[in-house]
């Protein structure tokens, strides 16, 4: 898990190392009284999400995970991929997941410089467990809640998810148990380091 954080963490060093970049030489050409174009968010332009948090079982999973994980994208669509580690009683469980995202942005200015970012959001894609020797992968995990996203400038915010629901509907595991029909709901309280260029 240490390796994917750091790896997450030179990802995000990178991405804002040329973020800011192109925002210094944006604002030697704009005035210092001039609002940036994309202060109400309805520009396009690209997006990238560093998050981590807990996610607390509602039902069936049995445990309690720590998450975190990167998605980056543009304005309206994201592509992403979350890690996920708990060890009940002490063992391993480790999870991965490739996923789609679509949010639905609403951006109000606060101030001079800031913006406030309100995204009703949905995401999908499979989770990929292993424990104790064991494979299981959750064919389909549709997650659905809603973001808030403060920005400092027009490059840099943070953000907090107060509500996601992540629900899987139909689990495969190896050792010959093969597919169950079963509902899996877990609550996911996200924080996040946000990058906009």
């Amino acid at each position: 898990m240490k390796k994917f954080l750091k790896v997450i963490l030179v990802i995000f060093a990178l991405s804002a190392t040329s973020a800011y970049a192109k925002s210094s030489k944006a604002d030697e050409t704009s005035s210092k009284t001039e609002v940036s174009s994309d202060r109400d968010d309805s520009d396009g332009g690209s997006r990238f999400e560093l998050l981590f948090g807990p996610r607390f079982d509602v039902k069936n999973y049995g445990v309690n995970f720590f998450t975190a994980g990167m998605a980056v994208g543009g304005k309206y669509i994201k592509f992403g991929v979350n890690y996920s580690h708990a060890s009940p009683a002490g063992v391993s469980f480790n999870a991965f997941k490739p996923y789609l995202m679509i949010d639905i942005p609403f951006g109000f200015d606060i101030g001079s410089n800031g913006l406030l970012v309100i995204a009703p959001t949905i995401d999908f894609g499979p989770e990929f467990g292993f424990i104790a020797g064991q494979k299981t992968v959750d064919v389909l995990v549709l997650g659905y809640g809603l973001k808030t996203q403060y920005y400092f400038t027009h490059t840099f915010g943070v953000g907090l998810t107060p509500f996601h629901l992540s629900n899987s509907f139909a689990t495969w595991t190896s050792g010959g148990t093969g597919l169950t029909r079963q509902t899996r709901i877990s609550y996911d309280l996200f924080f996040s380091l946000l990058l906009k260029w």
